[in-house]
């Protein structure tokens, strides 16, 4: 029982509740969500990387080869930073921290 001065508190309605537990669960499907795509396109990123590398260890040249395996090493690094990079910038645009 509260007492006749104190203030109605938002903790003690059980709607307030219900409708607080959903918000929560609806930020969490959020952010999972956002996450496994950072995690798909850093995975991609690498593939598409180490495809790239692939072709230089098929060239006709050695010069054409190794810029090939740096071309590719630069794809997927760059790409994968670049997808970090967006996390990050939408989880701090969303608020989550």
């Amino acid at each position: 029982m509260k007492s006749p001065r104190r203030l109605p508190r938002h903790e003690d309605d059980p709607v307030f509740q219900v409708r607080r537990q959903a918000a929560d669960l609806k930020a969490e499907s959020v952010r999972r969500r956002s996450r496994l795509a950072a995690l798909l396109s850093f995975c991609s990123f690498q593939l598409f990387g180490a495809f790239i590398a692939a072709f230089g260890l098929h060239a006709q040249g050695e010069a054409l080869g190794w810029a090939l395996v740096y071309l590719g090493m630069f794809v997927g690094n760059a790409g994968s930073f670049l997808s970090v990079w967006y996390l990050y910038l939408a989880r701090e645009a969303r608020g989550d921290w």
